[in-house]
């Protein structure tokens, strides 16, 4: 049961925490700026499924960056908050997630290898309790991280050519596989990348933005669609989402940008 609940949860970290994707057209009045901008406001509207009475819920994520203007924290409506911590050579060391009381949650510490991710350990917290412990261990082909193994279970990572992650097949109780399509704008996250995939983190990897994200091998494979607007610097600022499975809410989204200066 604790395998087949993590395999859950990394589908739908998957699916419904890639919370910024697009495809459609939108043009911008905007006069466009050769600076690079900084997501740092999500506003999600979620409209909840007919049968629970399609009721609208608005939330806020919001950004924070240092002063090398890498990532800093992501807070959530509800206070949780992430904070990212980085070495000297400027490669992720940590991320920290705690509730709105500021208790432990979850931890994961990086370790790399001629400035490559080798591994990483991700702790669960209860209580201020270690509750679990995962080290994830990848495997590359070149400069390109293609496999990823916990336990005796793996993730097989598949790219383009420009770089965009286009498959996650997941072996473990049962297999399957995760399989994306890209626009060819700017990634919302463009100028603060993570180049790595993890799991519940993949949206910083690509540098254009998923327009859909297709389970397969599943009891039914479940296609979830994004649609966006964009500024005349090619950045979504508005989009959508929306899930062919049977209840599942949809998304409305705003990204609001700052060139931190």
């Amino acid at each position: 049961m604790r395998t087949q609940r993590y395999l859950l949860l990394l589908m739908v970290f998957a699916i419904f925490l890639s919370s910024c994707k697009k495809s459609s057209t939108g043009n911008s009045t905007e006069t466009p700026t050769t600076k690079p901008k900084y997501l740092t406001q999500i506003i999600s509207v979620e409209t909840g499924p007919a049968f629970l009475g399609s009721h609208v819920t608005t939330s806020n994520i919001y950004y924070t960056y240092d002063s090398k203007k890498r990532l800093s924290t992501v807070k959530n409506s509800d206070n949780s908050l992430i904070t990212y911590v980085y070495k000297d050579d400027g490669n992720l060391f940590s991320t920290t997630r705690t509730n709105a009381n500021g208790t432990m949650q979850g931890y994961n510490e990086f370790t790399y290898e001629g400035g490559k991710l080798t591994s990483y350990t991700s702790k669960g917290y209860r209580n201020n309790a270690v509750t679990s412990e995962t080290t994830y261990t990848y495997v590359y082909n070149g400069d390109r991280a293609t496999e990823l193994h916990f336990d005796v279970y793996y993730q097989l990572f598949t790219y383009d050519s420009n770089g965009n992650l286009t498959k996650i097949f997941n072996h473990g109780q049962p297999d399957y596989s995760i399989v994306y399509s890209y626009d060819n704008k700017k990634n919302k996250f463009i100028n603060s990348p993570f180049k790595y995939p993890v799991p519940g983190d993949n949206e910083r990897l690509s540098p254009n933005n998923r327009t859909t994200s297709t389970t397969e091998g599943l009891s039914q494979n479940i296609l979830t669609t994004n649609t966006y607007v964009y500024d005349s610097d090619g950045y979504p600022i508005a989009g959508t989402q929306n899930t062919d499975y049977v209840n599942s809410s949809s998304y409305k989204y705003t990204y609001i940008y700052s060139t931190l200066e």
